[in-house]
């Protein structure tokens, strides 16, 4: 903490400043696989607690990354999906800043209303993503960083009510930001067909325009939640932009051409959890009418009618068990299901998507050292991704973590496709 700092300011700064922190991490980290460096990488996150008024406060943060040289974007990225306001500045292809968070709360009588970039977080579970859909999300680095890290902040107004035994939530999102994914080449592109609008993974290049969302149909989102009889129950429906791209095809001056473009949806869903014992069970279910999907045709005599898209019904549920086992070991497994209901024969991802997860957690020393054990695997094409990592707390401001992630299984799926992209990577934190 800046707590020198803050100690030899003036009293009228400390008014107004509630705490500052710099929080810098090194990383190296080497791609196993291919048996070379695949990046020196500095990561600087400043950021500030506010008071602004008697009962008011806010935030702001920054993330600024820099490399010494980049695998995981060859070039510089192409950053189009995101909004004007909320775009990353790049000073060149390695160095990238980022205004992660900017708003102001506004204390109310019987709630609170938050106004400015933030992150809006609903849901329950732990790494998959049911209800937690009012944020798109970057994948750089696929699903390797926390969620909290990979989560693209919006510009947005939150108002957070309790009414009598309800807690009443809701969000507007001018923001169009969508999701980040990187272009091919890339080291975390994605390559399965089901990624890649049905194209395969041994073709060249191909995602070459972008249509702009359109800007005059802002996302919302409205949450009532309240205990009934010891479970926490939570109603949520969402409405807004689709944040996964759809492609078609054309022609530009005769030359094929792939655009990218998104559409709307809406999303109602409910959250159930509880705790007994030893044990917590966390429960979603999303039900998404007429989203919109790929269909690919490659016998189509038009090569514009090679990808199309058609409108159906999917749902998504999801269950977790978080369990407190003996020898201090903490155990969450999950499992998500998600299908979508009479597709057609032609249709880009798989009907139904299965994916289970595991997670094991260890601390020794006075928990200055944490052993932890990822495990995520696909059902449909039994490919999976195993991480490992180990940390250690030099003292209060200083923390070394060790990690490896290594992909196995079929190149078709979300995690064999990476099955050449394991690694190793080394991060020292300092908090200032």
């Amino acid at each position: 903490m800046l707590s020198v700092w803050l100690a030899g300011k003036p009293a009228a700064a400390e008014q107004w400043l509630d705490h500052a922190e710099l929080v810098a991490a090194f990383t190296y980290g080497y791609a196993t696989f291919d048996e070379k460096p695949l990046t020196s990488e500095i990561e600087l996150s400043p950021s500030i607690d506010f008071n602004a008024g008697t009962h008011n406060n806010g935030r702001l943060s920054l993330r600024i990354r820099g490399e010494e040289r980049d695998l995981w974007l060859p070039e510089e990225p192409d950053l189009s999906s995101y909004s004007k306001g909320t775009r990353p500045h790049t000073f060149n292809r390695y160095w990238l800043a980022e205004l992660r968070d900017a708003y102001v709360d506004i204390n109310l009588d019987k709630g609170q209303l938050r106004l400015g970039k933030q992150q809006i977080v609903w849901g329950a579970l732990d790494g998959i993503k049911v209800l937690d859909a009012l944020n798109p999300q970057s994948f750089e680095r696929f699903i390797l960083e926390d969620f909290e890290d990979s989560r693209i902040g919006l510009w947005s107004a939150y108002l957070d009510l309790t009414l009598g035994a309800w807690r009443t939530e809701l969000a507007l999102i001018p923001d169009t930001t969508t999701h980040y994914i990187p272009e091919p080449g890339a080291w975390m592109a994605f390559t399965a067909p089901r990624y890649r609008y049905g194209l395969s993974s041994s073709g060249e290049a191909f995602i070459v325009d972008r249509d702009e969302p359109e800007k005059d149909n802002p996302s919302a989102g409205l949450r009532i939640s309240r205990y009934v009889g010891g479970v926490d129950v939570q109603l949520i429906a969402i409405s807004g932009l689709d944040f996964e791209p759809l492609g078609r095809l054309g022609t530009r001056n005769g030359t094929p051409l792939l655009t990218t473009y998104h559409e709307q949806r809406q999303i109602y869903g409910i959250s159930a959890e509880t705790s007994f014992s030893a044990f917590a069970l966390r429960s979603e279910l999303s039900f998404s009418p007429k989203r919109w999907f790929n269909t690919l045709n490659p016998a189509a005599l038009n090569p514009a009618d090679t990808l199309g898209a058609v409108e159906l019904d999917q749902w998504r549920g999801a269950v977790g068990l978080d369990i407190n086992a003996p020898f201090d070991l903490f155990l969450n497994v999950q499992f998500l299901h998600d299908e979508v209901e009479r597709p057609p024969a032609e249709l880009v991802r798989d009907r139904k998507e299965r994916i289970f997860t595991a997670f094991l957690r260890r601390s020794f020393a006075y928990d200055a050292l944490d052993v932890e054990l990822r495990f995520y695997q696909s059902l449909e094409h039994h490919d999976r991704l195993l991480r490992a990592a180990v940390g250690y707390e030099l003292n209060d401001n200083m923390h070394l973590k060790l990690a490896v992630e290594d992909f196995k299984g079929d190149a078709r799926g979300p995690f064999g496709q990476f099955e050449q992209r394991d690694q190793i990577s080394l991060t020292w934190e300092i908090t200032l």
